[in-house]
């Protein structure tokens, strides 16, 4: 049986669209909707978020409830790596074993890579799973 996958969020670089909100609390503690884009993702996942990615300056930002923030590092698998800057419906597909991006419209909204890999960033080669 395949363990499940861990749960990453990742939020972007900045930019002008995100402002005011980049560098002020990491993205997926925004609302989207009623839940937050976290919570989203922890229920499309099945798994509580192990970390969230977000600039340098966050890195130990505190609130009740949040997950441990940090700057990106190398994530070992199983482990789904979300954008923050989408917010998924419903429940994920089945996940492969390996390498894969999930993507939106065709627009990669998050990576996943399989047990005994590690993801060290963005695989653009990596096969495309349609999420929405």
């Amino acid at each position: 049986m395949t363990p499940p996958h861990a749960l990453y969020l990742l939020d972007p670089a900045p930019a002008p669209a995100w402002a005011p909100f980049v560098g002020a609390r990491p993205l997926c503690e925004l609302r989207a909707g009623a839940h937050l884009i976290r919570e989203r993702w922890e229920t499309f996942i099945g798994a509580e978020t192990a970390a969230i990615f977000a600039l340098p300056h966050l890195t130990g930002f505190a609130e009740a409830g949040v997950p441990r923030v940090a700057a990106r590092g190398p994530v070992p698998g199983p482990a789904v790596i979300g954008s923050s800057t989408f917010a998924p419906r419903g429940l994920a597909p089945s996940l492969p074993n390996g390498a894969f991006r999930l993507t939106s419209g065709g627009v990669t909204v998050g990576w996943g890579v399989g047990p005994g890999a590690t993801w060290d960033g963005p695989q653009p080669h990596a096969a495309a799973i349609e999420v929405p």
